[in-house]
């Protein structure tokens, strides 16, 4: 793990002498510390996050997003502890937002996992107003497990779409995808339930959303739902699909968002 550490180190400071762009901003989603080995080895994990900061950091990103399940047992602390210290080689002028998935903060999402979460990373939602477009990454496990919480969830989501600048794209982000395949689908483990879903969905068509990102599937998917791209991303651990390792780069030109899927592996050389 230690050479792992500074082996990002030293790639991440040769990134510091490339020049600026800022145009773009990058999802990662699943890193999932532990799932590929189902055990406590997560060191083939802990390689491709490693990996992938390295990269990001020379890209140089407005900012980074990660979509949720950052370790597979939320209990597991060395697994944990790896995370926050391969987390720490970000660079440190990017924002990195951090959004819980349902192994970060379990299944039923309980006020104290969700606490708990916001105590280590400093949030679970945010809102990153960008020179062309806004971004609202929002907590999704409290509404799959519709607990309490999920009335100021989607309270809040509200007020912050209503005072979005409707002249920019809105992106959201978010761990659970609304839908997988098309918005009527029955409920399984991969999406909302269908109440919470027409509810949001409706949300998000009132105030012009115009992408929605998400992860946990393990698998690259997406739907257009009335004018709405609903893109889901797939893990940059274990895949459990024909995709690689990697994460989402998101770019809007003169209006439009386009989203790219980019293997680490495509990079590895660099």
């Amino acid at each position: 793990m230690k050479k792992l550490i500074i082996l990002c180190a030293a790639i991440i400071s040769l990134a510091s002498c490339v020049e600026k762009k800022n145009s773009f901003f990058v999802q990662i989603s699943d890193p999932q510390l532990g799932f590929m080995n189902l055990s406590a080895d997560y060191s083939p994990e802990a390689e491709l996050f490693s990996k992938a900061i390295a990269q990001v950091n020379a890209m140089d990103p407005e900012f980074v997003v990660l979509t949720g399940d950052f370790i597979q047992w939320r209990t597991d602390t060395s697994a944990l502890a790896a995370f926050d210290s391969l987390r720490t080689f970000f660079d440190k002028d990017t924002p990195v937002y951090y959004l819980p998935g349902n192994h970060d903060v379990g299944n039923d999402a309980q006020a104290w996992e969700v606490e708990a979460f916001v105590k280590r990373y400093g949030h679970d939602r945010f809102v990153h107003k960008g020179k062309d477009y806004t971004v609202i990454g929002f907590n999704t496990s409290v509404i799959k497990a519709q607990t309490e919480a999920e009335a100021a969830e989607y309270a809040w989501l509200e007020g912050q779409l209503a005072q979005a600048d409707k002249d920019k794209p809105i992106i959201l982000a978010a761990h659970f995808p609304i839908f997988t395949v098309t918005p009527d689908e029955p409920e399984t483990y991969e999406n909302l339930p269908l109440p919470m879903r027409e509810k949001y969905m409706a949300l998000f068509e009132k105030y012009g959303v115009d992408t929605y990102l998400a992860g946990h599937q393990h698998k690259c998917m997406g739907a257009k739902h009335n004018g709405i791209d609903y893109v889901i991303a797939s893990a940059l651990g274990r895949q459990l699909g024909d995709d690689v390792h990697g994460y989402t780069i998101v770019t809007v030109e003169n209006g439009r968002v386009l989203t790219e899927y980019m293997g680490v592996e495509d990079k590895s050389n660099n």
